[in-house]
C-alpha cells in the first residue's frame, strides 16, 4: 500500500527492491494507491495497480544516488 495526502498526479514513492519484487516471476503483485487522504474527514481515493512495475505501464524517476568517494 503506497498512501499520501498529495494528489494523484504527484506519484509515490518506490524503492528498487520493491520494484524488483514486483517482477519476480512467481510475483502476485499488487499496489493499492490510497490518494488525496483528508485525514480530519477520512476521506481518500483508490487506486489499484496489478502486475508489475516497470516503464512499460509507469513513468520511473530516480530520486536518490548512492554516492562513494573516488
Amino acid at each position: 500500500m503506497k498512501t499520501s495526502t498529495s494528489k494523484f498526479s504527484d506519484g509515490f514513492e518506490m524503492s528498487r527492491n520493491e520494484i524488483k519484487a514486483s517482477t519476480s516471476k512467481n510475483a502476485n503483485y499488487f499496489i493499492y494507491r490510497v490518494y488525496d487522504l483528508n485525514i480530519k474527514t477520512r476521506e481518500c481515493k483508490i487506486k489499484i495497480f496489478e502486475g508489475p512495475v516497470s516503464s512499460e505501464t509507469f513513468n520511473l524517476e530516480a530520486t536518490s544516488y548512492k554516492v562513494y568517494q573516488k
